[in-house]
């Protein structure tokens, strides 16, 4: 597939200086244009529409014969993004419209390098969401991240994906109910574990009684969430002090916080015991907010360290 470059504008949390450019892949930067009535700082984001995700569905079309498939490859853009740079990242959009329009097709990338280069931080990914008032910088692993990620084949690629999207957009529903971002996010990493499990080889087992199939759920859950857990990465990336777990969970043991968050979610989706958050309007406590942002800080934190750690040599296996 030939060089395709597009141009579109995006919203990230914090303000941003500086510019990031990961080989001729994408690159982003600050928006000369004036800021849009919107939540967030807009940046500009180009990207090359030939390492897009192929697929065998035939690409959408406006009347000009306009491919609408790029829009495709910066919805995955952005959500690796928001796990690198650890801000909320989306789309500028009219909310009266099902999908954006086609983005501005541009020769290649603006020269930006009189911006300077974007900072790079070896705590970032550490941080709980929202770190107040910090300029966006990305998590100084981020180019490995990104090499892991494009080197995934179609298949890999697929799955892993779809834990990157569903994360993203988890971020944004829990401004409409905590308790669906939080299942939805703990489901972004169970997709994972059961990737994982396809490419190791993993053999479901039938219950002797009654034939039920056994995936033993809650225990991958746990070991593939200890394996990239916030310490194991801060020891990996030699990150001293930076195990930066909320106060009411810090004196927990590794095991009792996964397995808590694990019920947690479980009582939600099977026990209809959502969070306060809401169940009220008067009142709620500030116990689900913190849950809610250790749920998404050690998430995006396994995510991260999954990537980093892959595994090639299962690649290529049946699964």
């Amino acid at each position: 597939m030939e060089n395709s470059f597009y141009r579109s504008r995006i919203i990230i949390g914090s303000p941003m200086v500086g510019f990031y450019r990961y080989k001729d892949v994408f690159q982003i930067y600050p928006s000369d244009e004036l800021p849009l009535p919107v939540s967030g700082q807009p940046i500009t984001i180009e990207y090359n529409d030939k390492y897009r995700l192929k697929t065998d569905v035939e690409e959408k079309r406006n009347v000009f014969e306009e491919g609408y498939g790029h829009l495709d490859f910066l919805n995955e853009l952005i959500a690796l993004l928001q796990i690198a740079a650890n801000s909320p990242c989306d789309l500028i959009r009219n909310e009266l419209n099902i999908r954006p329009g086609v983005q501005e097709k541009i020769d290649g990338f603006r020269d930006v390098s009189s911006l300077g280069l974007l900072e790079l931080s070896n705590e970032r990914i550490f941080y709980r969401q929202n770190p107040g008032s910090l300029f966006v910088a990305l998590q100084k692993q981020t180019d490995e991240f990104l090499d892991n990620y494009f080197r995934l084949n179609e298949s890999e690629r697929n799955r892993v994906s779809s834990t990157l999207l569903l994360h993203q957009k988890m971020r944004k529903i829990i401004l409409i109910s905590a308790s669906m971002g939080l299942v939805g996010m703990i489901s972004s990493i169970e997709n994972l574990v059961y990737f994982q499990g396809e490419r190791e080889g993993f053999v479901v087992e039938l219950c002797s009684e009654c034939s039920t199939e056994r995936y033993k759920v809650t225990g991958r859950f746990m070991k593939f969430m200890k394996k990239h857990s916030e310490k194991k990465l801060s020891e990996k990336l030699g990150v001293k002090g930076s195990y930066i777990t909320n106060p009411d969970y810090s004196n927990g043991k590794v095991d009792d916080i996964i397995r808590e968050l694990y019920t947690q979610r479980s009582k939600i989706a099977h026990a209809g015991k959502i969070l306060e958050l809401d169940r009220k309007l008067s009142e709620f406590s500030m116990k689900d907010v913190m849950l809610f942002n250790e749920v998404e800080a050690l998430t995006r934190i396994a995510i991260f360290s999954f990537l980093i750690n892959y595994d090639f040599s299962l690649s290529g296996k049946a699964y």
